[in-house]
């Protein structure tokens, strides 16, 4: 259950609706192919991973092109596909420059099944690095869960008291759970 409290339902998707039957591969990790090992050789492999990056490159040349909010579809899906089935919690940070085009997304941590150590001055170094005048931060929760926790909220408050004293304007704060992305309300405190 979604707490309206804390969060806000940014979409539900099954990517099976948008790419059909390509959204498995879009999708797989290498987890994933240690699980079928034997029933694909290294050769269709390797085939497979190379569609899926190639997919993920065009759309983020996408986003690099023009404008874009979390409203976004092809972000959405983006942010979909590059967490959806992930067994461990992952920090993605999307840099924009000022008209909102992507300068670039990046990995900045790799937790545990249920747990991500993100830092401020870690983020911020990165955003600065990207000369990036917005961020959007992304985490995933690997059981499906989007209810976000007392950690999520806490660090989504600082980071934003954070990126406003570097005049940095942070977008939003989301967490990829199953078919859904939400985003983590701002508090309204000062």
């Amino acid at each position: 259950m979604i707490d309206q409290n804390t969060s806000y339902v940014v979409c539900k998707r099954d990517l099976k609706s948008f790419y059909g039957p390509i959204s498995n591969i879009l999708t797989l990790t290498h987890e994933d192919f240690d699980k079928i090992d034997g029933y694909l050789n290294d050769e269709d492999q390797n085939l497979l991973l190379q569609i899926s990056h190639k997919f993920k490159n065009k759309m983020r040349n996408y986003l690099k092109s023009r404008g874009f909010g979390v409203d976004s579809v092809v972000f959405q899906n983006y942010c979909l596909i590059q967490l959806q089935r992930k067994q461990h919690e992952v920090g993605l940070i999307f840099f924009l420059d000022h008209e909102r085009k992507l300068i670039a997304d990046e990995v900045v941590a790799i937790g545990t099944y249920n747990q991500l150590i993100l830092t401020n001055e870690g983020i911020l170094k990165r955003a600065l690095k990207h000369k990036s005048s917005q961020i959007i931060v992304v985490h995933n929760h690997p059981r499906g869960s989007v209810t976000p926790s007392k950690k999520d909220i806490c660090f989504t408050n600082g980071l934003k008291k954070s990126c406003e004293a570097l005049d940095i304007n942070f977008l939003a704060s989301l967490i990829v759970g199953g078919e859904y992305l939400i985003g983590i309300q701002f508090s309204k405190d000062k």
